[in-house]
């Protein structure tokens, strides 16, 4: 695993952490946020880590948005400002689709402040459990820009577009029960447990469900949500059940139930098409 600046990686069976610490509140790079990314897929190689957690080394702030000194930098750049903040934040767009798309199951640790930035990492993660002591905002339109790594596009997708437009138009916060009560959140927890509740919650997959039966799950869900049509949902649906079958463990998930056992699945990938 290479080493990243502010970044780090922590391995513990079939499961990693990735560990975010810039001081003194987690406002990360255009840099830090592609790494992110590039340790992920690094993780994709390793077939023994099935769930990634990303978690916060500073006390109550998971992730604060961007750097500002970085921002007013490219802003006063020579050139066209517009190209120049389109051609710096691309990158990080990019990255967190790239995330999003993992093989590998993503857990979002939160621990407290989330704000812009930090509330589009937190969208790319399959499960978030967060703190009551966390709270939410999109903080771009109270400084004059949007959403510009995926918010506008995830956050409607997960909350709804009534209340995305209300938290992104209003730049206000969503305090960790009203994100449980939006679906912006799978858990709330009392302070300081997010991190164990996040390590239940991969346990529990690895331990209940074999590796391709969740990864096709995850991405006929996420095929789903930016398909053009239902159909054409359904019909990338039908492909991911379809493959399953081409794997032994789904036989002996299946014989198990029958036989009233628990299952001893393999976790192998067997001539994977995805």
């Amino acid at each position: 695993m290479s080493t990243y600046p502010n970044l780090s990686v922590d391995y513990y069976e079939h499961y990693a952490v990735i560990g975010i610490e810039k001081k003194p509140a987690n406002a990360l790079t255009i840099q830090n946020c592609i790494d992110i990314s590039k340790i992920i897929k690094e993780l994709e190689e390793d077939d023994s880590i099935r769930v990634i957690i990303i978690a916060s080394k500073i006390r109550f702030a998971f992730f604060t948005g961007s750097d500002l000194d970085e921002i007013s930098e490219i802003m006063h750049r020579d050139g066209d400002p517009n190209k120049n903040m389109v051609d710096a934040s691309r990158p990080v767009q990019e990255a967190f689709t790239s995330i999003e798309n993992s093989k590998k199951v993503l857990i979002a640790a939160i621990n407290g402040l989330t704000i812009g930035l930090g509330v589009e990492l937190a969208l790319v993660c399959d499960i978030r459990i967060c703190s009551e002591l966390a709270w939410f905002k999109t903080a771009q339109t109270s400084i004059g820009i949007i959403p510009g790594a995926g918010g506008t596009q995830r956050l409607p997708k997960t909350v709804g577009i009534g209340k995305a437009k209300e938290i992104i138009y209003t730049a206000k916060k969503v305090n960790a029960q009203e994100a449980l009560q939006i679906g912006l959140v799978n858990q709330v927890v009392p302070s300081g447990k997010e991190f164990d509740a996040a390590v239940k919650m991969a346990e529990s997959i690895i331990n209940n469900t074999p590796v391709h039966a969740v990864r096709l799950a995850k991405q006929a869900i996420n095929y789903g949500i930016y398909a053009s049509t239902l159909q054409d949902g359904l019909d990338y649906e039908m492909d991911c059940l379809g493959e399953t079958y081409d794997n032994p463990d789904s036989f002996e998930g299946i014989a198990a139930v029958m036989e009233k056992r628990k299952a001893d699945f393999q976790n192998i990938e067997v001539n994977s098409k995805r």
